[in-house]
């Protein structure tokens, strides 16, 4: 698991949290690195913040998905914008997490998003490979499959973000709180 923060505690905090759960992790200062290592190295999953000062996280993303990484990519921030989501939701950002967070908070995090067979995931998953590919018909279409309550709410929220994007609105029409509303929630 590669994390990404430009905050020396925070990295340290991460990676000692997936650690102790036995997963590999290791850790980066800024998106530059992000790309850097993502293009030379295998990682099961990337834990990015979207705020940093040489290239932000969302930069970072779809940097790493031009040169065809398709690894989650999980961003991770205190100061989350509606534009934000959407230009991840664009480059195919496997979930969202608020800060601050537990080192708990960060172990059910990554394990969920590591659990290949969570089929409500597996629809976010798809719905995302959709906006990439531009189809947001599509996109929407997936959002109204998932079963739990949890991923319900999240895949409603999905769904008026991407009916806003396919049908070109301004960020301002969509609920200011979209970030915290569609963050990464463990099952």
């Amino acid at each position: 698991i590669l994390v990404v923060d430009d905050e020396p505690l925070l990295r340290e905090v991460f990676e000692l949290a997936l650690e102790s759960e036995g997963y590999d992790a290791t850790s980066v200062d800024d998106g530059i690195g992000a790309v850097e290592r993502a293009r030379t190295e295998h990682f099961d999953l990337i834990i990015m913040d979207v705020r940093m000062k040489e290239m932000d996280g969302v930069t970072a993303l779809a940097e790493i998905r031009e040169h065809g990484i398709n690894v989650p990519v999980i961003l991770s921030s205190s100061h989350g914008s509606n534009e934000n989501v959407l230009n991840a939701l664009k480059h195919g950002v496997a979930g969202f997490i608020s800060k601050p967070l537990s080192p708990n908070d960060i172990r059910q995090v990554a394990a969920s998003a590591l659990n290949k067979g969570d089929e409500d995931q597996s629809i976010f998953r798809a719905a995302m490979r959709s906006v990439h590919a531009g189809d947001i018909d599509r996109a929407i279409q997936l959002t109204s499959l998932t079963s739990s309550a949890a991923s319900e709410t999240q895949a409603h929220l999905l769904h008026l973000s991407l009916q806003a994007l396919r049908n070109s609105e301004p960020a301002h029409c969509l609920p200011s709180d979209l970030f915290t509303q569609l963050s990464y929630r463990s099952a």
